[in-house]
Formats: structure tokens, C-alpha cells, sequence
């Protein structure tokens, strides 16, 4: 059947139309998609709490975030290390429905030794015990320890810095760093070195008012990263980065972070993200 030309014209007239909603349609969404991308306000401050300022705190210089990632963990595991290796933090479980990590900081240590520091600002305090063995034992499982003696296994130390109190012990309402490994229920003797979990309670130890003198090593990592901003407006953290030049090299790093734009944005984004999902986790 042949077409008159009225309604060849009218095809052709909404095909156009059609090609043109089209185009204004995904203009509109490049446009929204513009729109929506986040921007931290001015006034925005990068906080070492927030774990994607602290992974980038210790990889954002790589020679400064090696030996930040030395002295932080000297100070917590009593360690001398000699040499540290940043590591990849993407571990892929096997399995179809295997639960997939990405980590903070994943670092191997000369003398022979994994450690991985997990920065934890909104986490359900509940899910600690059973998220720092998860991650443990996954680290344990990694490829590089596939077909070794048992005795040649690498040793792993996860490290947990919580933003928010842990469930106290009774009989010990203080204390701030707690360390665990496999041990004997009665007795308490230790099955094995291979894992060793570290919950370190950052707010405790500033909530317990030491004074300057007082701070151990460990102690002052936990309040730089507890009360770090780029004014110093904490007495303590600016003390820090006036005497000691660790801090003064991680003073360093998070102010040029802070003057990167794209930096900034990120971690604006990150935590917005994350109290999202706090707040639908909490919503139930």
C-alpha cells in the first residue's frame, strides 16, 4: 500500500520528535547527573575518623605513609620493624557467594608479617568481634600462603581504631587497647601467633585525660587521629605537631590533601555515603 506524502510527512515529523525528546531526555540526566555530583562546602574539614582520610593519609605521599605506617605500628605491637610494603587492599574471597573486603591499610612488614589497620567510624559496635576475626582469617587465606608448611605461614595482626566506644569490661572499665589471639578458655595459654586482633578505643583514651607527659606512644597516635584538624585547635594534636616529626610529616600530608579539591570532594562524598547507610541500618 502506498503512502500518501501528508503521511510520510507526519512519520518523518514524529520520528524527529521522538529523536529530539530523546536527546533533550539525556541531556536532562547529564545534566542532573551534574548537578547531583557532590562538592564539600568551603568550611569542609578532612578528618583522620573518616577511614577514606586516613587510608589516604598513609598513601596520598607513599615514602611519608611508609613510615607513618612504621611508627604506627611500633607503637601499638611493640614491633621493630625494618621494612614496610604497602600492599594491595582489594581481597577476593573464593567462592560464588564468597563475601569480598576492601581494606585501609594492609601492610607487610620486615621481619615477615602482615598487618592491616581498619579505620571504624560507623560501624555497629556489635559487629566488631566477629568483622575483626572475619578479616583476620581472611588475611590468613590469602594466595601468597596458599602451599606453604603451616610453620612458613605469614603471621597477620588486625588492627581495629574504633570512633566509638567498645562493650567495657567489667572488671576493667578503662582500658582502651585490647589484644587477642587463640587461647586456652581455662588456663589462657596461647594456641598460636598466627593471628593476633588489636580493638583499639580512640575516644577512651581521650575521654581518660591523660596529660601530654603521660601519653604513650600509642596513646598519641590515637589522639592525633582522634582530634587532628588543619587549625590545630586541640592543645594536645598541635603540641604533636610542634614536637615530634612524625606528626609534623602527617600534619604535612593532611593539609596538602585539604588544599586538593578532587581530594576534598571525595572524602565529602565518602562521608555522606556512610552516614546514609547508618542511618537506613539504624532505620532497620
Amino acid at each position: 500500500k502506498m503512502m500518501k506524502n501528508e503521511e510520510i510527512a507526519g512519520l518523518f515529523a514524529k520520528k524527529r520528535n521522538r529523536y529530539k525528546g530523546g536527546i533533550k531526555s539525556m541531556t536532562l540526566i547529564k545534566a542532573k547527573k551534574q548537578r547531583s555530583k557532590p562538592q564539600a562546602p568551603t568550611n569542609y574539614k578532612l578528618r583522620c575518623t573518616n577511614d577514606f582520610v586516613f587510608k589516604s593519609l598513609m598513601t596520598y605521599d607513599p615514602e611519608i605513609g611508609k613510615r607513618l605506617v612504621k611508627d604506627l605500628t611500633e607503637s601499638i605491637r611493640d614491633y621493630v620493624v625494618d621494612k614496610v610494603d604497602l600492599t594491595s587492599t582489594e581481597l577476593l574471597t573464593e567462592g560464588f557467594q564468597a563475601k569480598d573486603i576492601r581494606l585501609d591499610i594492609c601492610a607487610r612488614l620486615t621481619p615477615d608479617r602482615l598487618i592491616d589497620f581498619e579505620m571504624q567510624c560507623g560501624s555497629n559496635k556489635m559487629e566488631i568481634p566477629n568483622r575483626s576475626a572475619y578479616y583476620a582469617a581472611t588475611l590468613v587465606n590469602r594466595p601468597d600462603n596458599k602451599g606453604l608448611a603451616y610453620t612458613a605461614l605469614t603471621p597477620v595482626d588486625q588492627l581495629f581504631l574504633l570512633d566509638f566506644d567498645f562493650p567495657a569490661k567489667a572488671d576493667q572499665p578503662e582500658k582502651a587497647i585490647h589484644v587477642y589471639q587463640l587461647a586456652e578458655i581455662l588456663d589462657h595459654d596461647i594456641l598460636t601467633n598466627l593471628i593476633s586482633v588489636v580493638i583499639i578505643e580512640m575516644k577512651k583514651i581521650i575521654q581518660m585525660n591523660h596529660s601530654y607527659e603521660e601519653l604513650s606512644r600509642a596513646e598519641k597516635w590515637c589522639w592525633f587521629l582522634e582530634r587532628y584538624d588543619e587549625e590545630h585547635s586541640d592543645s594536645v594534636a598541635a603540641r604533636l605537631v610542634e614536637e615530634d616529626e612524625i606528626f609534623k610529616e602527617a600534619d604535612s600530608v593532611m593539609k596538602r590533601m585539604s588544599s586538593d579539591p578532587a581530594m576534598r570532594d571525595a572524602a565529602f562524598e565518602h562521608n555522606r555515603r556512610m552516614m546514609d547507610m547508618a542511618q537506613l541500618r539504624y532505620e532497620g
